[in-house]
This record gives C-alpha cells, sequence and structure tokens, in this order.
C-alpha cells in the first residue's frame, strides 16, 4: 500500500526507558493473559529482562510481525446493568499476554504523540490521548455552552450511541487511513498483523470455553 502523506513514520524508538516506563504503568494485580505471566514478573524483573524485551519488541517492528503467541487472547465478560442472564447486557473485556501490552502501550505512545506533533488528530478528541478524558471533554463542552448563552446563541448538540462502535470498524478501512496519515513499513505491517488471524477465547466463571 503507498502511502500518500508528506509525513511519514515507519519506525518506533524502543529502549530500555520508554520499555521501563511502560512496565510501570502496568498494575501489579492486573489481570493474567493466556501465557500465564504475571505483570508482576516484569515489574520486579531486571535490567536483563528489558534488554530482551528489547530485542524481542525491535525484531517484532522490524519484520512487521505480531507474535502470533500474542494473539490468543481470552474474553472476560463484564457485566454493565440490566439482567444478569442476558448476554446483552455485558462489555466483552480483551485479556491479552501482559508482553503484548507493553510493546503495545510503546507503540501507542510515540504514534499518538508524532501525529499530535505533526497536528493530524484534531485537538477536539479527547479519547485515547495523554492528559485527557471524559471529564476534560465535559469541561470543555460545558465552557463552549456557557460561553454561547452568555453571547444569546444557539446550541445544538447531537450525541451518537454506536452499538459496539468498535467491532464495526472496517479492518482494511483503518489501514487506509493510517495510510493516508503517513503510517508506513515496517510498522504499518506490523499493525495489519497486529489486526488479522487473531483467536479469542470466553471466560466464564473462571472457565475457559472456545
Amino acid at each position: 500500500m503507498t502511502c500518500k502523506s508528506n509525513h511519514k513514520l515507519g519506525e518506533i524508538d524502543f529502549n530500555i526507558q520508554n520499555i521501563d516506563s511502560a512496565i510501570k504503568t502496568l498494575k501489579s494485580n492486573g489481570s493474567t493473559g493466556t501465557d500465564d505471566i504475571p505483570s508482576v514478573i516484569y515489574k520486579n524483573g531486571s535490567t536483563e529482562m528489558v534488554v530482551l524485551l528489547l530485542r524481542i519488541f525491535t525484531l517484532s517492528l522490524e519484520t512487521g510481525t505480531y507474535p502470533e503467541v500474542w494473539k490468543t487472547t481470552y474474553i472476560l465478560p463484564k457485566h454493565k446493568a440490566g439482567a444478569k442472564t442476558s448476554a446483552c447486557n455485558y462489555r466483552p473485556i480483551n485479556i491479552t499476554p501482559v508482553i503484548s501490552r507493553i510493546m503495545e502501550k510503546v507503540v501507542k505512545d510515540q504514534v499518538s504523540d508524532n501525529l499530535l506533533e505533526h497536528e493530524l488528530i484534531n485537538p477536539s478528541q479527547h479519547g485515547f490521548l495523554k492528559k485527557r478524558s471524559c471529564a476534560t471533554c465535559h469541561i470543555d463542552f460545558f465552557n463552549e455552552v456557557t460561553r454561547s448563552r452568555d453571547n444569546r446563541e444557539l446550541v445544538i448538540v447531537l450525541y451518537f450511541d454506536i452499538t459496539k462502535a468498535f467491532d464495526r470498524v472496517p479492518h482494511n478501512l483503518l489501514v487506509s487511513r493510517l495510510c493516508s496519515l503517513g503510517i508506513c513499513d515496517p510498522l504499518l505491517s506490523w499493525i495489519k498483523s497486529f489486526l488479522c488471524d487473531r483467536i479469542r477465547y470466553k471466560s466464564w466463571l473462571d472457565n475457559l470455553k472456545a
């Protein structure tokens, strides 16, 4: 796929510092993935372990290949509201191997920072960005409404609630959009590998079922 943007991002700078920082963000009591290696192993690991992760992550990116063993995840159904007997009232939480979360954290941070630096992410976006959240969105919204009312301006608000929004994004469209933003190989190939051929299991009462 040819990237048309003048801005290019194809490499991720993995180093001891950003891998160690990603490890520190892990919860010590976080859920363990299908490899049964808990986050505390990484948090209490030595510098040699971080060096090993650096080699693994670098090789993964250079080859544009997301490791197959990281693609097997189990789904933990989390109750949202309503009758617990209805599957529609549960949110699926994907539990991935901790090692994959570490690499994804470094990739996500650098991609987000790069796109923000080049003003390729709408400044009005609050989700999935550093130092932004639902709270900051509400504050900006409240300030805008207040300003408009003070100026006696009409305020029209449209709300969208898309069912299973993340499941409805076509992967080919997502990859095409990333390409248009300047994401190129080997990073683009790595992302495509990340998205395809994933295996999921449902977890119910701590029992894994295919």
